[in-house]
């Protein structure tokens, strides 16, 4: 292994470069050079110059080398490099070159930036034109993910006119043949002009579809994501055979034509759309896996609708909200999905419902083992149920869930998040009939739970028999009580097992008594 040099050599090998040259030289300049003599040795020292700042150059990159940052490796400086140009990429100036300046800090950054295609592969339009060409030189064959907004645009005067358009068209249309993935965000014009200015050239987001994407075909669009705000409704029709992934945000279903055998996962939100057209939607994707559609309540339902009937055999998830209960119930008996397919629905009250809730919701309870009620704010109820299969369903509704009692007798587990309880007789009445019962959640934030407790669990008869877990959690209660309900259930041989209280709520009195009581006492904070 050779020696590493130290100071005292590089200060020998200075000294005597330097004799070297100046000897050199004044016994050249005694012997008369010509002009062209002369030039050459002006020549030969240049070339030194340029190599002893060479030399500098690299004693400088060993020195990057020894520091920790100099350390990193070239995957991880690109994972660095990654997060610096997601930070800034939505936000280019139109008029200026804007690199995060990460991508400067020393050679090896500089060149892991230049060399690695991926980090060029994101690109926001409108962008600064050198910029552009820079991203789609240095982005190489690698896949893009682009995004388009007119929001980007920070003058106002500008978000419509047409030589803007024409620029984010022709930037569009020559990134077609490699774009993944899609993301278009485009704001309509103001609904009213000031008075001191002229009307802008409103040029809707259809017609940049049209005029630059046309028919054709998108082989490489894997994701499409659509959102357009204060717009009058765009048409979008696109040839997309190989798409997975649809997100569209704001309009109707009528809009939207898109011919894709692949896609799997559907997100509609903010949609305008009655059963008929929710149904016709669904019937253009057969392949899907996840589906989310969110509408608005103002959506007109038409009576004289002849409902298909649809198909989606692969279907996991489906999130429905909000329709009205008669509405709901249309979609969901035209629909033929996998009985283990999850689903989460929203449903808002409408004075047209002639359907009571219980007999839409409690089939679904009837074949489920656990059920958890969660009261938000306001009157509205999230019920959640599972069961043992994996199967979830989420059901959002203004109903009191004290008109379901005949449908839980194979509930194993009720889980009660609610501001109040339904009358004491009411709820006796339920957990009578609910039998199978193991695990039951209370947690409200008044002295209801007390009540519960001396009229549910004192005698004479003996309710929820199988209870092994109470779990009172986030409520209060008295300690004495408690003590009551634990020794008459311990005495009737159905003791409770654990018992689930809050630290916070604690009871200084007898909490040795509680704890002798059951088998575990857990407190969480």
């Amino acid at each position: 292994m050779s020696r590493q040099p130290t100071i005292t050599d590089l200060a020998a090998f200075s000294s005597e470069l330097r004799e070297a040259v100046a000897d050199r030289i004044s016994q050249h300049l005694l012997e008369s050079p010509s002009a062209e003599d002369l030039g050459s040795v002006q020549n030969t020292l240049l070339e030194m110059e340029h190599s002893l700042r060479n030399a500098s150059y690299f004693l400088l990159s060993q020195y990057n080398r020894c520091t920790p940052i100099g350390r990193l490796s070239d995957d991880l400086l690109l994972e660095i490099l990654k997060y610096c140009m997601h930070d800034t990429s939505l936000y280019y100036d139109l008029d200026a070159l804007i690199i995060p300046p990460a991508f400067y800090v020393c050679t090896k950054w500089s060149n892991v930036a230049k060399n690695s295609s991926s980090l060029w592969a994101r690109i926001s339009l409108p962008m600064n034109t050198q910029l552009f060409k820079l991203f789609v030189t240095r982005s190489g064959s690698s896949s893009l993910d682009v995004f388009l907004s007119n929001q980007l645009i920070h003058r106002p005067r500008d978000l419509f006119e047409v030589s803007t358009i024409r620029r984010i068209g022709g930037c569009l249309r020559q990134l077609l043949p490699r774009i993944s993935h899609l993301q278009i965000f485009w704001e309509g014009p103001a609904n009213e002009e000031p008075e001191d200015e002229e009307p802008v050239n409103e040029e809707p987001l259809s017609q940049l579809v049209t005029d630059y994407i046309g028919e054709t075909e998108l082989s490489t669009l894997r994701s499409l994501h659509i959102t357009e705000e204060g717009g009058s409704g765009t048409h979008i029709k696109l040839n997309t055979p190989m798409l997975r992934s649809l997100r569209f945000g704001e309009g109707s279903t009528n809009n939207l034509h898109l011919s894709s055998e692949h896609l799997v996962i559907l997100e509609l939100d903010r949609i305008n759309a009655t059963p008929k057209e929710i149904l016709n939607l669904l019937y253009q994707f057969p392949t899907l896996k996840h589906c989310r559609i969110k509408t608005l309540t103002g959506a007109n339902r038409h009576e004289s609708d002849v409902l298909p009937f649809v198909s989606v055999p692969e279907l996991q998830t489906l999130l429905i909200a909000k329709l009205n209960l008669c509405d709901m119930i249309d979609v969901l008996n035209h629909l033929d999905i996998p009985s283990s397919t999850s689903l989460t629905l929203a449903i808002y009250p409408c004075s047209v419902d002639t359907a009571p809730f219980h007999n839409f919701f409690g089939p679904y309870i009837a074949s489920s083992d656990e059920m958890r009620i969660v009261q938000k704010d306001g009157v509205d109820m999230d019920y959640i149920l599972t069961s043992k299969s994996g199967l979830r369903i989420e059901i959002n509704h203004r109903s009191a869930f004290s008109q379901l009692a005949s449908y839980g007798r194979n509930l194993s587990l009720l889980d009660l998040h609610v501001r109040s309880l339904p009358s004491l007789p009411v709820f006796g009445e339920i957990l009578r009939k609910w039998t199978s019962i193991t695990h039951l959640g209370i947690h409200t934030y008044n002295l209801e739970l007390e009540w519960a407790l001396f009229t549910l669990f004192e005698g004479p008869e003996i309710l929820l028999p199988n209870l092994q877990i109470l779990d009172c959690t986030h409520s209060l209660f008295s300690t004495q009580q408690m003590i009551k309900v634990l020794r008459f259930r311990q005495a009737a041989g159905v003791g409770l097992r654990e018992l689930k209280i809050t630290k916070t709520f604690r009871p200084l009195e007898d909490i040795d008594q509680l704890q002798s009581l059951v088998e575990e006492l857990s407190e969480y904070d």
